[in-house]
């Protein structure tokens, strides 16, 4: 299998995010590369969360988690490529009403698909290959709590829309469980006797 890096569009605190175009394959991807610590013994452990919670929160309204890639000094994690960041949005030159900000939280707090008032939804919908109200509610929060995750980073960079108006919940790599034990990665053992 072939990637080929198109550009980083992002800087995060543990790596860099690339978009990225796999062999035979029209739609983009985004790899997130993360260093690997040779003191720790493997990657990241946010990196370790991020790959944990991604596997078990799969949602149509959480982004999707594609593959892992590992190097000699760094891994790359691969996610689904959603256009749209809300905060992209809040600080273009076309700017958000309150309206459409009303819109978006009642979407991801209530789970509940809410029209796109004009012009966002011509904003989203110009490459939209369908009707965006035809969507799936948004309920990636609640589905977050059911599963009993806590996402703990919800803010605009990491909520992503696509161009059909869906919103998408990205960025798990400060996720906490409240049941569940934790990655191998995150766990701490103890070599005394």
């Amino acid at each position: 299998m072939s990637i080929r890096l198109v550009r980083c569009i992002g800087q995060g605190t543990h790596g860099r995010v690339f978009l990225a175009h796999v062999e035979d394959n029209a739609a983009p991807i985004v790899l997130k590369r993360i260093a690997l610590r040779a003191r720790s013994g493997g990657m990241a452990t946010c990196c370790m969360r991020e790959l944990y919670a991604l596997k078990e929160l799969q949602h149509p309204n959480i982004v999707a988690c594609l593959g892992l890639f590992t190097g000699v000094d760094h891994a790359f994690l691969a996610l689904e490529h959603v256009a749209f960041d809300l905060e992209r949005l809040l600080r273009s030159t076309h700017g958000l009403y309150v309206m459409h900000v009303r819109s978006l939280t009642y979407q991801l707090l209530r789970g509940v698909l809410a029209p796109l008032p004009p012009p966002l939804h011509t904003l989203l919908s110009s490459h939209a290959q369908h009707n965006p109200l035809s969507s799936p509610p948004v309920a990636a929060v609640e589905h977050c709590h059911a599963m009993q995750y806590i996402h703990r980073d919800v803010k605009p960079c990491n909520i992503l829309i696509d161009p059909t108006g869906v919103l998408k919940l990205a960025d798990f790599g400060a996720t906490n469980t409240l049941s569940h034990t934790r990655p191998p990665a995150a766990t701490k053992t103890n070599t005394n006797s």
